[in-house]
């Protein structure tokens, strides 16, 4: 079979040059690979329009379907760009494939965070719910269908019209007349397994360890088609201090199991993303391949949750210090973190546990010399600049 130039390039990382510079920068510091604008084939909007999901989900998927070897442990977390003409608007999607640990949502609201401040957004909150797995989705989603269809009168004309598509659809109507019933509709919070309310519990223990004001809406979901667990959207005042200002949606995202065998694929691939819309009118932007591999020189390795709580909050105070890190959150072994940060000849480790959480301090280790210091938090951006 002959190798198309777009074979060869599969593992290529690329620089940006556009309106959503700032934001990428962001991204790429929090380990996301920046690629162009994924193509979206024929099929792709076909399947899109089947499950009722953005064509960008399966674009996504096929990608990393196709190019695993070159994403480490087998997750990968890209950034990209997507015009919508509609709006006239640049909407930046970042989106992490492979991974099932909760912590892949507290990096993207971490990233979110960070980039939605960057622009000037004041007064961000989160909305979040966890409609769970393919074993109790279906009891919510028929649920929810028999609760509708005996008040279907009484909705809004074109609500009803929604709901022979989608049984969420007066779940999302904001017409007061749905309003109304909503309130007493079923809540997929009263579905969940155990351990879909353990991942849940863990992605709001995240939300509180970043100091992100946040709010439960048992009434918000995605798909009854795809959408598995986790769902969210992020409401801003924009650079207004004001609390009453008036918000606007900024962002949102969701997580996904099964969509990838649905589309054709041969196995499950988790996965879990949020789409960011800065107010960026579409203009002029270029990818172009990196020359170089970038060179890391701190790895954090974290042992525990509660670690991965503090790395994250100190990848995002290091990253304002203008020093590049990689970290692998998706795995719980420090044995194979070593190892991960041994192959890529990182010298400086940063090492979290339950004793440093406690402490307020970090261990840093010489990779060279295998010499380790315990460092304050507050002196470890000063200790790094000294020694890289």
């Amino acid at each position: 079979m002959a190798t198309t130039a777009r074979d060869r390039n599969i593992g290529v990382a690329y620089t940006y040059d556009g309106e959503l510079k700032r934001a990428l920068d962001i991204a790429e510091a929090y380990g996301f690979r920046i690629l162009p604008p994924l193509k979206v084939e024929a099929c792709d909007r076909e399947h899109a329009e089947n499950y009722t999901c953005p064509e960008h989900h399966i674009a996504a998927l096929k990608h990393f379907d196709a190019r695993q070897e070159t994403y480490p442990d087998g997750v990968a977390r890209i950034a990209h760009t997507h015009k919508v003409p509609y709006k006239n608007r640049l909407e930046l999607r970042l989106e992490i494939l492979g991974d099932r640990e909760s912590s892949a949502e507290g990096l993207l609201f971490q990233a979110a965070h960070a980039i939605l401040q960057e622009y000037g957004h004041k007064n961000t909150m989160v909305t979040v719910n966890s409609v769970g797995g393919k074993e109790t989705l279906g009891s919510f989603t028929q649920s929810v269908g028999h609760y509708f269809r005996a008040r279907i009168n009484e909705l809004d004309p074109e609500c009803r019209n929604n709901f022979k598509k989608s049984v969420f659809a007066p779940l999302r109507c904001t017409h007061e007349a749905c309003l109304q019933h909503r309130t007493d509709a079923p809540h997929s919070l009263n579905f969940l397994t155990e351990q879909n309310r353990q991942h849940f519990k863990e992605v709001l223990e995240y939300l509180e360890a970043f100091e992100l004001p946040y709010a439960v809406d048992p009434h918000l979901v995605g798909s009854e088609h795809y959408t598995t667990r986790t769902v969210y959207s992020i409401t801003s005042s924009g650079r207004h201090a004001d609390e009453d200002a008036p918000r606007e949606t900024v962002a949102w995202g969701e997580r996904y199991y099964h969509l990838a065998k649905r589309i054709g694929l041969k196995k499950v691939i988790p996965a879990v993303n949020i789409t960011l819309d800065l107010g960026t009118r579409t203009t002029k932007e270029s990818f172009k391949e990196r020359s170089r591999k970038q060179t890391i020189a701190v790895h954090i390795i974290h042992a525990g949750r509660p670690a991965k709580m503090r790395v994250l909050k100190l990848a995002e105070f290091l990253r304002t210090s203008h020093i590049r890190v990689s970290m692998h959150l998706h795995k719980n072994s420090v044995t194979e973190q070593l190892e991960r940060a041994q192959l890529a000849k990182v010298p400086l480790l940063i090492i979290v546990g339950q004793k440093e959480v406690l402490d307020g301090t970090v261990m840093i280790r010489h990779a060279a010399t295998s010499s380790q210091e315990s460092v304050p938090l507050s002196r470890v951006a000063t200790y790094l600049k000294s020694r890289i």
